[in-house]
């Protein structure tokens, strides 16, 4: 299944987390939905997120590909978390979505790309059945 969406957690600016020492933490508007991504500040085994922050370098600098990461999904206006409303049969009722790869963060992108624009972002011979 290929996808016609431009956005992936590459186009996400990720900066230190304000509360998890280690983290990283940043944030992406898809229409009426706000995606936040972080990872890692579970330094001393207290608090932190549901990933595992791993830098990699190459020649563009560092990247994230080995790391895994923790999603939430909100209501730009009014803040209400959907998370579970949208992403209920991964989450478990958790509100986040947690210990996903960087591929699998890119899934979740683009089924909210596609939750907010429609089917037209799929090509209608595909089979679809994003994140079962």
């Amino acid at each position: 299944m290929k996808l016609d969406v431009t956005y992936t957690i590459d186009d996400i600016e990720f900066k230190p987390h304000p509360h998890f020492k280690g983290g990283i933490m940043g944030k992406m508007y898809i229409g009426q939905y706000t995606l936040s991504v972080i990872s890692g500040g579970r330094a001393g085994g207290m608090g932190g997120s549901y990933g595992s922050l791993i830098e990699d370098f190459n020649a563009s600098g560092t990247t994230y590909d080995s790391s895994s990461f923790e999603v939430a999904v909100w209501l730009t206006k009014g803040g209400e978390w959907v998370t579970d409303e949208l992403f209920g049969h991964i989450t478990g009722g958790s509100g986040v979505i947690g210990w996903r790869s960087k591929d699998e963060v890119n899934d979740i992108i683009h089924t909210v790309f596609q939750m907010e624009w429609g089917n037209g972002r799929i090509n209608e011979t595909d089979d679809v059945d994003l994140l079962a």
